[in-house]
């Protein structure tokens, strides 16, 4: 192989491995990340279900979660870097049999595992916007962190956070679509959206990410 195929090939993979190394989530001013992370706990499943048992939840202080996946491999900064999350005091959410209480009574005998989470962390912009309003870190505040036992419609258990932050205020008056958009338009798709929405009887103004 000459030299110059060899220094292109060095310089492609370069702009390859910048590309793979950006952090798409320091674009936004606070991200928070859901669902069903699939991490596991390197435990056995009889000393699992025996912790459980042992228990009584929701625990009075956070579980540490020594033999989690996801802290391990984020202690070791290899996924969700910067992220952080509410305090577990909630028992494992996974694998129940659907319909039930219990845990996974199949053939397979999954070992109880924490793989619903919600992580969340604060961008560039939030951590900036944060200092400008004199608040200290973290600018994303967890109240509340808990499953929901009593839905068993699944072989997960609900997860639901409730989180305090500050949120920039918008501008409305920067021109958008290379200056084509229209804010009449736009204000008035709004006051009829919100004129049909208030005639439903289930219609709610409460903001909620589910």
């Amino acid at each position: 192989m000459s030299s110059v195929v060899l220094y292109k090939i060095v310089k492609i993979s370069a702009k390859v491995s910048l590309i793979c190394v950006s952090d798409v989530t320091q674009n936004f001013d606070y991200v928070l990340w859901c669902g069903d992370l699939n991490f596991r706990l390197s435990q056995s499943r009889d000393e699992v279900i025996q912790w459980v048992s042992e228990q009584n939840f929701p625990l009075p202080q956070p579980h540490l979660l020594q033999n989690d996946q996801l802290r391990r491999s984020r202690a070791e900064g290899s996924v969700f870097r910067d992220f952080e999350e509410g305090p577990i005091t909630f028992q494992p959410t996974y694998k129940y049999d659907p319909g039930t209480q219990v845990y996974d009574s199949s053939h397979k005998q999954r070992i109880p595992a924490y793989t619903d989470r919600i992580l969340f962390k604060s961008g560039r912009a939030g951590r900036r916007e944060s200092n400008q309003i004199g608040r200290g870190s973290p600018v994303i505040e967890c109240l509340f962190y808990m499953s929901v036992p009593s839905i068993c419609t699944s072989d997960h258990k609900p997860v639901w956070g409730l989180y305090r932050t500050t949120v920039r205020p918008g501008i409305d008056t920067i021109p958008l679509a290379a200056g084509l958009f229209n804010r009449e338009v736009y204000l008035e798709g709004i006051k009829r959206r919100a004129a049909a929405l208030g005639k439903r009887h289930d219609a709610s103004s409460v903001c909620s990410i589910q």
